[in-house]
């Protein structure tokens, strides 16, 4: 991929809140490349085997446009293996992402939230974050680094529909999984990573005959050290989570 980015971003203060310069300018070059050797087939229920690897980086200057000089990268990289036969996988994910530059011009990401995170070469805030349980608005920082192991098998084919609605359900699955995660500004410290554990259910469905969607909700405990809170939380999301 190589793009030419131009971006105007207003800021609008909440209450009791000023900015000196709510607008931000971003003019950017980017490049990325993706490498994609993953497998699915006709029962599966998730990618079965091979690997994904994204990088993908951004440099805004000045000489653009750009209200500061600065840039961001982005590595994520994802495995899938076969496990037990009859369609079962293990899928495991690692994702970075940084930004430099004068402070309050660099982008931030997050670490959190219940995806789905899509290897796609986005700049955004949410374009690495998967902790499942965990608010995407508590671990934002402009580096950030996540961690994601799940075991998927199926539970129930159904390949039918109600009646002649254009509605047809594919398959129910569900997965256990294990996340964690960090955000943070100039120095990373192993104490604060976010945990989340637990465990989902996913249905595969094709609506209107031609538009497949993957409906999906779970149950996570999760561990903030920073703010020394544990909890349940219950998620969804639509589409798969990496």
């Amino acid at each position: 991929m190589a793009a030419f980015d131009a971006e105007n971003d207003t800021a609008t203060p909440a209450a009791g809140f000023q900015f000196a310069d709510p607008r931000r300018v971003f003019r950017s070059i980017r490049g990325g490349w993706l490498h994609d050797s993953r497998r699915q087939f006709g029962y599966s229920i998730s990618a079965e085997e091979g690997v994904a690897i994204e990088a993908a980086a951004e440099t805004s200057r000045t000489a653009f446009g750009s209200d500061a000089d600065g840039g961001a990268a982005i590595l994520d990289a994802r495995a899938f293996h076969r496990l037990f036969g009859a369609h079962s996988v293990l899928a495991a994910r690692v994702a970075m992402a940084g930004s430099w530059g004068p402070e309050g011009d660099r982008r931030v990401f997050s670490a959190a939230g219940p995806g789905p995170s899509v290897d796609a070469f986005d700049f955004g805030r949410d374009t690495i974050g998967l902790l499942r349980g965990v608010n995407p608005e508590d671990v934002v920082g402009s580096r950030t680094a996540v961690a994601n192991l799940d075991l998927r098998f199926p539970v129930w084919r159904i390949e039918r529909g109600p009646g002649t609605l254009p509605a047809f359900v594919r398959a129910v699955h569900a997965a256990v999984f294990a996340d964690a995660g960090n955000a943070w500004e100039s120095h990373f410290h192993a104490a604060d990573i976010r945990t989340a554990a637990g465990a989902e259910l996913s249905v595969d469905t094709t609506l209107v005959h031609y538009f497949p969607f993957t409906f999906a909700g779970g149950l996570a405990w999760t561990r903030d050290p920073v703010a020394d809170v544990s909890r349940t939380a219950v998620f969804g999301r639509v589409g798969y989570a990496f």
